[in-house]
């Protein structure tokens, strides 16, 4: 089972982890060998948010990925967002001041919008933005 999945909406690339406990140097390089290339078939001016949703635990390794992956986003000319990040994960964030380096949203939806309207009159959801099982 890869540690990653890959989703594009609305123009963003969703990229998800599936691990809860991102620390072990090996999982972590292949992570970061697939990000990368996955960020480099992209093209210029692309959009890609890295979500934490289900991450507990990380090491610097990871830290180091999300730096690189932005880098290369930003050589691009594109955009680089993070979400749905844990404690631990904004902690650390925190406390290596890297936390005003990134765009740090609270959920997905935040970074890439509301699902455009599929056409169909079901009127509107008792769902907060949050909830849009779409995308989180």
């Amino acid at each position: 089972m890869s540690d990653l999945s890959f989703e594009e909406v609305n123009r963003w690339l969703i990229i998800r982890f599936s691990s809860s406990n991102l620390t072990q140097p090996m999982q972590l390089e292949r992570i970061r060998e697939e990000i990368e290339q996955k960020i480099a078939s992209l093209p210029d001016k692309c959009k890609v948010c890295m979500s934490f949703k289900r991450v507990e635990f990380v090491s610097s390794q990871i830290i180091g990925t999300m730096l690189a992956a932005k880098d290369q986003v930003q050589r691009k000319k594109g955009t680089f967002a993070l979400a749905r990040l844990g404690k631990n994960v904004q902690e650390i964030l925190r406390l290596t001041r890297l936390d005003k380096h990134f765009d740090i949203k609270e959920t997905e939806t935040d970074v890439v919008g509301k699902r455009p309207d599929s056409g169909s009159a079901a009127g509107k959801s008792s769902k907060r933005p949050e909830d849009v099982d779409w995308v989180d």
